[in-house]
């Protein structure tokens, strides 16, 4: 799986304390996923004891993480 994390992204996930790692669990193996505006998609997960949710959007070649919660 090809994946681009945003700067704010990247920042939210080292405030949140989240790693790349679950994020691409939360990706895999996604509890609920929804459409948003923009052609977002909201994809939420539990992994390690918390639930993480990821905003993206997805490319032809790739995913682009917006956030993550």
């Amino acid at each position: 799986m090809n994946i681009e994390y945003s700067l704010h992204a990247m920042r939210r996930m080292r405030q949140r304390a989240i790693i790349d790692l679950e994020v691409e669990y939360v990706l895999t193996h996604p509890q609920r996923t929804g459409a948003l505006p923009d052609e977002r998609k909201e994809v939420v997960g539990f992994v390690n004891h918390r639930f993480i949710k990821v905003i993206l959007i997805e490319k032809e070649n790739h995913i682009k993480i917006i956030t993550v919660i």
